[in-house]
């Protein structure tokens, strides 16, 4: 070793050192995000048998579906299926019941129950669908034209923004609806037609997602051979859809 290079180290060994510094890098970005549980959200009632089979959070503000069987001599099996949607509310990191979204509904094998929550705006189906929104604190059911969504739309999948929402329908095809509000209420803005369904007496659930002024509807085999297919649908410019 001369003495231009003693005590400096080699090209190579900086080369070394790079390589092993981006490495160590590579890795730290690679290793698994540990996410541990930092709250949690108790049904208040132990006749609720089940808990949490849907799910939707809207900043400091949950919506919990809940299920119990009730025993009931005028029901059919001599037992009636009761659902409903639990409202919470986050303070200080805790999650506090703030009652019932709508009332305990009687929920039938025809009926697909769902519920969703964005921006202070919340569509919940039990016996039939109802629509919430928020002002502060306070939770109030807005009408809706036609005044009972009943026999309209079902869940499970429901989608909110922007000022709209899209609901599976109950018919024979793999359709949506659209609704926004209007003069202070809630009215089908549009129906989104897919192919015909071969599920006979049971109407379709479509999966469907709704972002700005796009919806998005998957609609499986129809019974024509139709193949699956996601159809897309956006407003058009003579007022249509």
């Amino acid at each position: 070793m001369n003495s231009s290079t003693a005590g400096k180290p080699v090209p190579w060994t900086w080369a070394m050192a790079c390589m092993m510094g981006i490495a160590c890098a590579a890795t730290a970005q690679n290793r698994p995000i540990n996410i541990e549980e930092s709250e949690t959200i108790a049904k208040p009632d132990a006749s609720w048998e089940y808990f949490g089979r849907f799910v939707a959070v809207d900043g400091d503000w949950a919506l919990v579906q809940a299920d119990r069987f009730v025993e009931d001599p005028g029901a059919e099996l001599g037992t009636r299926r009761d659902g409903a949607a639990m409202l919470f509310n986050r303070s200080g990191g805790t999650w506090t019941y703030a009652g019932l979204l709508g009332p305990i509904g009687i929920v039938t094998e025809w009926t697909d129950t769902g519920l969703a929550m964005k921006n202070g705006v919340a569509m919940v189906i039990e016996d039939r669908a109802r629509i919430f929104e928020r002002t502060g604190t306070t939770w109030t059911e807005t009408p809706t034209n036609p005044p009972s969504l009943g026999g309209r739309v079902q869940g499970p999948d429901i989608e909110i923004d922007n000022g709209r929402i899209l609901v599976p329908q109950i018919a024979p095809r793999w359709n949506g609806d659209v609704y926004s509000k209007s003069g202070g209420v809630w009215r089908r803005e549009a129906a989104l037609v897919g192919h015909t369904s071969w599920f006979g007496d049971e109407p379709p659930t479509p999966a469907l997602d709704l972002l700005g002024s796009t919806a998005i509807l998957f609609n499986e085999t129809g019974n024509d051979d139709d193949p699956p297919v996601a159809r897309m649908y956006r407003p058009s410019t003579n007022g249509g859809t």
